[in-house]
């Protein structure tokens, strides 16, 4: 994974500077550069961002191009304060009726590899939060890492990858691993057998068909079925290998990077649960110092991945989440 362009967007709050913050960690850990963006909202919110930018109601008919130069004032005054000159990149406004649209083209237009945003907005409202950014979350062609809270270096130890044995889920092994590596962290795959699983897998999600296979109701079964999921995506990653252990749920991931192999520490956790979104917020919460998810997959449980859990997950987290839209094909049993 090569980051190389960072895009925040932010609406000045002091809930949205968290992912300022964020950011010199990965432009200390990469070589990148971060662009700032600004959506000035064409009806929703505008009250609020006149208010934030100290505009006065009555400029009348100029009203957008007086909030556009100010907010540009603003960005470069928070580019200045936040990171070092050779560092920053373009100063962004927008105006978009949503800001998520806005946003998410101009990361795709723009040839970003990741886009580091706030949990939250201005007083914790639906600017940023339930709205703007899970919309990102879902729509989003790359990595989005929302957070609620300032992100530590020397506290990411473990990197979460909630899987459901899915291809899809598995799309995200190769940039948990570069987290991992980058931070000296290990990975922990995390899986939640339902109580009222059936064990089937379900034959089409989205259109596509699928074939049903059982699924093991117990942990050795279903670590066993994870370890060769892993084995089998890793046939198609070929500079990636599995390399089990005599310990069961405790493995390793190596990479091979020219001459040289990287290993990252990978357990598998397996818990019993009701309903899966609230699982792996609970277990992420408590043991987990970065979360790194999928937003689409297809087998095991049922819409495990498909938006409303990723959403759901991304409402209720207080750790950093980084979400991949992956587009992965299903694997056949």
């Amino acid at each position: 994974m090569k980051l190389k362009k960072i895009l925040i967007p932010t609406d000045f709050s002091e809930n949205s500077r968290t992912a300022f913050s964020a950011v010199n960690i990965f432009l200390d850990l990469f070589d990148c550069k971060v662009d700032l963006i600004h959506v000035v909202p064409l009806t929703s919110y505008l009250n609020e961002s006149v208010s934030i930018l100290g505009i006065p109601l009555s400029s009348g008919d100029n009203m957008y191009p007086k909030i556009a130069e100010k907010a540009t004032e603003k960005l470069k005054e928070f580019s200045e304060e936040y990171f070092k000159k050779d560092k920053i990149g373009e100063l962004i406004v927008d105006i978009n009726r949503k800001p998520s649209d806005s946003i998410v083209k101009h990361a795709e237009d723009g040839g970003y590899d990741m886009i580091i945003m706030s949990s939250r907005g201005e007083h914790s409202s639906d600017f940023l939060h339930g709205s703007t950014t899970e919309k990102v979350v879902r729509y989003s062609k790359i990595p989005v890492l929302s957070l609620d809270n300032k992100l530590h270096h020397d506290k990411i130890k473990t990197v979460l990858v909630p899987t459901d044995m899915s291809e899809f889920s598995l799309e995200v092994i190769p940039i948990a691993f570069e987290m991992a590596s980058k931070f000296k962290a290990s990975i922990q795959l995390f899986n939640v057998l339902e109580l009222y699983n059936t064990g089937i897998a379900m034959n089409a999600i989205d259109g596509v068909e699928t074939s049903s296979y059982e699924i093991p109701v117990n942990k050795e079964g279903l670590y066993s079925v994870i370890m060769d999921r892993l084995d089998d995506y890793f046939k198609d990653h070929k500079e990636f290998s599995l390399k089990r252990k005599e310990e069961p749920y405790a493995d390793e991931i190596v990479k091979k990077v020219g001459g040289k192999k990287i290993t990252v520490l990978v357990t598998t956790v397996i818990e019993k649960g009701v309903i899966a979104h609230r699982s792996i917020i609970d277990y992420a919460n408590d043991n987990a110092d970065l979360i790194v998810m999928s937003t689409h997959g297809r087998t095991g449980l049922a819409q495990f991945f498909i938006g409303s859990t990723t959403e759901k997950v991304t409402q209720n987290l207080d750790i950093p989440l980084l979400t991949l839209k992956t587009n992965a094909p299903e694997v056949k049993k």
